[in-house]
């Protein structure tokens, strides 16, 4: 018997250390939120891209906060604080919109609760060029919003490249040409960017951004 007894008191007392080893483990885990997405962002200026991140959680009726700690003038996040999860996890956007005139790459933080840090990289698709036309150089894009055909006209100009551009900066359309009537019965409802780049009839380099909506 005193076996015994002392063997039913070596099981309790492991099943013990199991318990504190799990109520342990639980505590340890400080984060049991988080959230998550992808990081690269490219628009043209002008443009913006949105991106889709989710939130997850460890338990119904938590909140989630997440806040842009640099680069709040570029990067925006919509739908915030998240609760009451629906099947423990929620999806929010994050949104990267440069200015008309921006070049180059931005960066930001996004800050969680939990503590965990990610960093935002925005890229401007057309870095570095102006946005401005020649004096004796004019432009115009119609109609505007548009269903399914674009005209684009000009006047003053010698040679001009024409591309269009999804807001990824992705070139879904081009023409070498200083008219074009672009047929976009096929392209999806949404924003799009014309660039042109071209040279005036006294010689002036230019390259120009324009936004176009196709609706319908």
């Amino acid at each position: 018997m005193k076996t015994n007894r002392t063997s039913f008191l070596s099981v309790g007392a492991f099943l013990m250390l199991l318990c504190s080893m799990s109520i342990f483990s639980r505590t340890a885990t400080a984060c049991p939120d988080g959230v998550g997405g992808p990081t690269s962002f490219t628009a043209a200026p002008g443009g913006s891209q949105t991106l889709t991140w989710t939130a997850y959680s460890a338990g119904g009726g938590d909140i989630i906060t997440v806040t842009i700690t640099a680069g709040s003038d570029v990067f925006t996040v919509s739908q915030m604080p998240i609760s009451n999860f629906s099947g423990d996890t929620a999806n929010f956007t994050i949104t990267f919109t440069p200015g008309a005139n921006a070049t180059g790459t931005f960066k930001g933080t996004v800050a969680c609760p939990c503590g965990k840090t990610y960093e935002l990289v925005g890229t401007v698709a057309a870095s570095g060029v102006a946005n401005s036309l020649p004096s004796n150089v004019s432009f115009t894009i119609t109609p505007n919003p548009a269903t399914d055909n674009v005209n684009i006209l000009s006047s003053g100009v010698l040679t001009a490249e024409i591309g269009i551009y999804n807001l990824l900066g992705k070139e879904i359309a081009s023409s070498n040409t200083t008219t074009w009537n672009w047929d976009a019965s096929s392209i999806a409802t949404g924003s799009y960017f014309v660039r042109i780049v071209g040279e005036s009839n006294s010689g002036e380099q230019f390259v120009i951004w324009r936004r176009i909506i196709i609706a319908r």
